[in-house]
């Protein structure tokens, strides 16, 4: 029997006397490789931050492996929509990833383990000739590869990752697809995009986030439902071509 990993209950959350999300329901998968869409503003990365528990629900419940997160962290990889740093700071593509690692912010200290699995992380996002670059020398797909290892060295069933390919150019874009579907053999996977071209074969269910949420698989979507949702005229991508990218805005990119 497949295990439930996230179960979220009638979640809300308000900012101030903003409503974000507005009692929202979800039931994840082992090695469930969950997209989520939806319009600017929705509340698709307060989502995220509700699941990882950096963030506190109005109402409702996030349970992690049947552990609420708001009361007991659980282990999860993440990477962020985009990060800003000092470009004249010198950190390494391997101090970066070793992050994962961090089980005390007040005593940051690593053994033979911890760089073993920080190597293997840089390994399988191809990345480990990289590991003694600055992180300033990289370009945007190598950045978002080196977080995307840094996800991976905390061990963890769960990769959560927010608009990864949102800064990178097409080419990048297809490539960092084509190994978050690979991670998706051994992993849940739950990947917030605004690109259409997520609605693959790998992909088991589309989440619409729009305050509310509403689950899809490919067999259920209704006609024109994306269209209508986003108030203009959006194609899905048709299959085995995954470098073509149609966007929330109904743009096309090769």
């Amino acid at each position: 029997m497949t295990k439930k990993f996230i179960d979220i209950s009638d979640l809300s959350f308000n900012y101030g006397t903003e409503n974000v999300l507005k009692d929202v329901n979800i039931e994840i998968y082992e090695k469930d490789f969950v997209a989520i869409l939806g319009p600017n503003g929705g509340g698709k990365s307060t989502l995220v931050k509700l699941i990882c528990g950096l963030l506190e629900p109005t109402k409702g419940t996030v349970s992690i492996k049947e552990s609420k997160a708001s009361h007991k962290k659980v282990a999860i990889g993440y990477v962020p929509q985009s990060i800003s740093f000092d470009r004249n700071f010198p950190t390494t593509v391997l101090d970066v990833v070793l992050m994962g690692r961090v089980r005390n912010l007040k005593s940051i200290k690593y053994n033979k383990e911890d760089y073993s699995i920080a190597h293997s992380s840089l390994e399988m996002v191809d990345m480990i000739e990289h590991q003694h670059r600055l992180l300033s020398q990289l370009s945007g797909g190598q950045l978002q590869r080196v977080l995307i290892a840094r996800a991976l060295a905390t061990q963890s069933d769960i990769l959560i990752l927010d608009e990864p390919t949102a800064s990178v150019d097409p080419h990048s874009s297809g490539s960092i697809y084509k190994l978050i579907d690979s991670l998706s053999l051994s992993k849940t996977i739950i990947l917030v995009t605004h690109d259409l071209s997520v609605v693959s074969n790998s992909t088991d269910r589309i989440i619409f986030i729009n305050k509310d949420a509403k689950v899809f698989d490919e067999k259920n979507i209704p006609k024109d439902f994306f269209s209508e949702s986003y108030g203009c005229p959006v194609d899905l991508i048709a299959h085995g071509a995954p470098h073509r990218v149609i966007d929330m805005y109904g743009h096309k990119h090769d």
